[in-house]
């Protein structure tokens, strides 16, 4: 792990061992630096160096090893310190930069010394090794033609975004499933990435998985596996950023199996903390090609989760991620996060979107942007209960955010939304009569106004006196407590809940019991979507302005 030309991991303790003689007295200097140890009784030893700032400044490290009146001495020179990523898992992860798209173009221009490559030699063992036969290099066009495209594109777009020494550690191994690399019994671990520990590092990129793809949620436990595997052998909890294997149409026993995987993929991001997920659908030229050409975008998709989530930049990083999926009537509304600017790459509707009834079969859905927010109908559905979106190996949906990144493939139940508000707190269906917050509305009223249930006096929105606390009847009584609640009556009649408009240009009307106040919409059924904004006030026909007063309530069946 020690050469001329390395890069050491900056604002970390940086481990440096080797082997002497027993009893040798070990002095390691580095940047102004003195490190002294002996060496234990079977040779080994190691210091650590305290954390540097990263610096493009070439440096020497230099190890000096004395037994009696011998000295013997090792120096790695033009040592820079920066950030350091692991690169590792099958073909496309380790295809090599002047096969990808305009390859031989790229290497001849990839002349960047501040970029150093160490590519770990194919070596399985039964056993952990404690070498490898590699040294580290800068990048130039002779280095960089057999370099891995991805783990290249991800050093440029480091470099170049922060402005330090990046150091790559290559190792990949083509066709190699998951179960070779994890700590307890893989053979790829014992001999690529054990020679490796306790180098210091800032990560992991990973691209790995159509060795893997008929395992379906079995990947979840494997790569979760071999992450806290490697974490535990590092000693700490290092960011770990992979790819979502790309689309490919499977003609073998793996057919269709995609996206079930992808859907196991997707499913990591909430087991294991500290992690991201690249998706690369509109990545591919063609569906028949398991490794296509375009590596750059990958390699870029890989950096800005790095650059987010490690490096604390303020950039949007995901694709469109699934937040709810909703039943409004006959059609669905699913809201995403990371959807600022959610649109189409082609502006057409968005595609791949799928919606079925309770028999589980599915169709077409028609659907529509509308903000953050995809709403889906069909014709000849009319209580949706299922939907998947890019559920086909070869999908390549043109929905994205306006950062230009795309949605992974979902599927999922299509919940009532008052069922997502019950999630939203982790209520359960029996809680619906219940009022926890002793305001005197149940969680059935608490929803109807958007309100937090925990929270007593009327949740996160102010109603004031509108509230009738202590009745089975809530009353709005001010323009915006109303607009506020009104939008929400299309989700009561699943509820249970029925409401009641009623007008008047006299207060005293409210509270004299011989006057009813005029009746303007009221119902506990189906009702319209449609917001209509009732007017605060009226104008008489002399042009007098006087005020109109309007009462909402809401009320159990």
């Amino acid at each position: 792990m020690f050469s001329n030309d390395m890069i050491l991991q900056c604002e970390k303790a940086v481990p440096v061992w080797g082997t002497s003689t027993s009893g040798a007295a070990i002095t390691v200097e580095f940047a102004g630096q003195t490190k002294t140890t002996t060496a234990a009784q079977d040779g080994t030893w190691r210091v650590d160096l305290d954390s540097v700032a990263a610096s493009f400044d070439s440096r020497m490290l230099t190890v000096s090893a004395q037994v009696d009146s011998d000295t013997t001495q090792v120096s790695c020179s033009n040592v820079l310190v920066g950030e350091v990523w692991l690169a590792s898992g099958q073909s496309n992860m380790a295809w090599d930069l002047y096969k990808t798209d305009d390859g031989l173009n790229v290497v001849a221009n990839a002349t960047h010394p501040a970029i150093r490559l160490l590519k770990v030699p194919l070596v399985s063992s039964a056993t952990p090794l404690s070498q490898i036969d590699a040294v580290w290099t800068e990048c130039n066009p002779d280095t960089a033609h057999n370099s891995h495209g991805v783990a290249y594109y991800f050093a440029l777009k480091l470099q170049a975004e922060l402005n330090v020494p990046i150091g790559v550690i290559q190792c990949a191994w083509p066709g190699s499933a998951i179960e070779k690399w994890q700590p307890s019994s893989g053979t790829y671990y014992n001999g690529m990435i054990a020679p490796q520990l306790p180098f210091a590092i800032r990560g992991l990129i990973w691209y790995q998985g159509e060795s893997n793809v008929a395992d379906g949620m079995l990947y979840v436990d494997k790569q979760k596996d071999m992450v806290e595997g490697w974490r535990a052998q590092w000693g700490y909890d290092f960011p770990f950023y992979y790819v979502q294997i790309a689309p490919f149409d499977w003609t073998n026993a793996n057919d269709g199996k995609i996206p079930f995987f992808w859907e196991a993929q997707s499913a990591f991001l909430d087991v294991v903390p500290n992690t991201g997920m690249a998706v690369i659908t509109d990545t591919v030229a063609d569906v028949a090609d398991l490794h296509p050409g375009n590596k750059e975008d990958p390699g870029n998709r890989l950096a800005f989760l790095a650059l987010d989530n490690t490096y604390g930049q303020d950039i949007v990083s995901t694709g469109p991620t699934v937040q709810s999926i909703a039943q409004l009537g006959n059609t669905v509304e699913i809201t995403f996060d990371s959807a600022v600017g959610l649109t189409t790459s082609d502006q057409a509707a968005p595609d791949w979107f799928e919606i079925a009834e309770a028999d589980e079969s599915y169709v077409t859905a028609t659907a529509t942007i509308s903000g953050s927010k995809v709403i889906l109908s069909a014709v000849g559905i009319e209580e949706p209960r299922y939907m998947r979106f890019a559920w086909s190996e070869v999908a390549q949906p043109n929905l994205r955010n306006g950062a230009g990144l795309v949605a992974s493939a979902f599927r999922g139940d299509v919940l009532p939304v008052w069922r997502i508000w019950l999630n939203n707190y982790q209520l359960n269906e029996s809680d619906l009569t219940s009022d926890p917050d002793a305001d005197g509305l149940n969680n059935l009223l608490e929803f109807a106004f958007g309100t937090d249930p925990s929270v007593s006096s009327g949740g996160s929105i102010d109603y004031g006196s509108g509230v009738t606390s202590g009745l089975p009847l809530a009353v709005l009584e001010t323009v915006s407590d109303y607009r506020a609640v009104f939008g929400r009556r299309r989700y009561w009649n699943s509820e249970g809940l029925s409401y009641t408009v009623q007008f008047s240009s006299n207060l005293t009307e409210w509270v004299d019991s011989s006057v009813s106040p005029t009746v303007l919409e009221e119902g506990s059924g189906d009702i319209d979507a449609v917001y209509v904004p009732y007017p605060s006030q009226i104008q008489t026909s002399d042009g007098d302005v006087k005020p109109q007063f309007f009462r909402l309530s809401i009320s159990q069946n």
